[in-house]
């Protein structure tokens, strides 16, 4: 029976342009590596260089590799089975749990974190049983193919069963990329956030009201079914459904280790036109250059939009605020950056950090027969208090 811990950490976007990081002790030495949160995945990696598992004296040593690709990059390593702990906490801690100690990276895979904790179900995190043991990595033949497929129980699924703790995570944030409005980005407030494991809810200091909850549709990924775009007060855009294949679950994704609201070709020229004929042509083509001065961008003057998404019961919807999908003093201070963008090719609509920013979003995966919500709740009103309440 789970109880209702809960453990709280502090998350920054800084080391990697709007993607959230938060500590993680591994191994005997207690190592401490940044790592991305990641609902878009379900592997736990760190790179060699910061954490080296001969030197480890938990480490125990696998026949299984990874080799993982996303849009960004990809990485190969070893699997080792080591001691993993959030937080300095022993409820977030595990004494022996798979990890990949990559060795090869392609693209920027990681920015200036050392690797990625991901969130996802365990679909997501494929492995290859190897003939050879897979440590030191020149014991692993490439291609990691050669090896069987098999699946590893990903870390946050063992850590909620070892430890009783509620089946849920929740972030709390405010910024899908950085703010530069002080010299120094990593002291701003805005640029971090909390990331909590377990009985979320008792942090009722982070959040205010009732919650709106979406509908996980299937578990490869944290699956939605966005109904509409709606831009202020204009006809609704309708986003089509689409069949379930091996490749393509639903029609779009909640992902937190996207800094965009990514959607597909049609819906991201929609919008734009939708923009331009109620609001002004001048306003379409600035979204669609996606940066803008702060001084001649008027942010008060862009509408709401309104993204609707199939719920338990009955259809849910959420309001991203121009000071969202336009991230102001980004790249640089005095700058805006638009956060919305067009896949550039037929996929999912890939709805990242901007969907949580300003809620208290828990990914709730014990309800609906354990496949799972989305919920969310406003954060307190005062900008103040949430600022305050965001500081290490």
């Amino acid at each position: 029976m789970s109880d209702k811990t809960f453990i709280k950490c502090t998350i920054t976007n800084t080391l990697r342009e709007g993607d959230y990081t938060c500590v993680m002790e591994v191994g005997s030495g207690t190592v401490k590596v940044n790592l991305i949160l990641d609902t878009g995945s379900s592997v736990l990696a760190v790179h060699s260089h910061k954490y080296n598992p001969s030197n480890d004296s938990h480490a125990e040593f696998t026949h299984l590799a990874q080799s993982i690709s996303y849009n960004s990059g990809a990485w190969s390593g070893a699997i080792i089975k080591t001691s993993l702990k959030i937080a300095s906490s022993k409820k977030a801690q595990l004494d022996s749990a798979p990890i990949a100690a990559v060795d090869s990276t392609e693209g920027d895979m990681f920015g200036e974190a050392d690797g990625i904790l991901g969130l996802a179900y365990q679909n997501l995190d494929t492995a290859y049983l190897m003939p050879e043991q897979t440590w030191p990595q020149s014991n692993t033949p490439k291609p990691l193919t050669k090896g069987v497929k098999t699946t590893i129980t990903p870390f946050y699924t063992q850590l909620i069963k070892q430890n009783s703790l509620e089946n849920k995570f929740a972030f709390v944030t405010q910024r899908s990329r950085i703010s530069h409005a002080l010299d120094d980005p990593k002291s701003d407030p805005l640029n971090s956030g909390y990331f909590i494991m377990g009985a979320c809810e008792q942090c009722t200091d982070l959040y205010q009201g009732e919650f709106k909850s979406i509908k996980i549709v299937h578990d490869k990924f944290y699956n939605t079914n966005l109904l509409s775009v709606q831009v202020g007060n204009t006809k609704p855009i309708n986003i089509p459904s689409v069949e379930w294949s091996q490749q393509t679950s639903s029609n779009s994704i909640v992902d937190s280790g996207t800094n965009s609201i990514l959607l597909s070709p049609e819906v991201f020229q929609a919008l734009v036109t939708k923009i331009s004929s109620s609001n002004s042509a001048e306003k379409g083509s600035t979204l669609s250059l996606g940066v803008a001065m702060m001084n001649e961008l008027d942010i008060k003057s862009w509408p709401d939009l309104t993204f609707t998404f199939e719920g338990p019961e009955e259809e849910t919807s959420l309001t991203l605020t121009p000071e969202t999908y336009w991230q102001e003093n980004n790249p640089a201070a005095g700058v805006a950056k638009c956060v919305l963008k067009s896949t550039g090719g037929p996929t999912v609509n890939i709805l990242g950090l901007p969907l949580l920013n300003n809620h208290f979003t828990i990914f709730d995966r014990s309800a609906s027969d354990g496949l799972g919500l989305i919920r969310f709740a406003a954060l307190p009103n005062n900008a103040s208090a949430k600022v305050n309440k965001l500081q290490p």
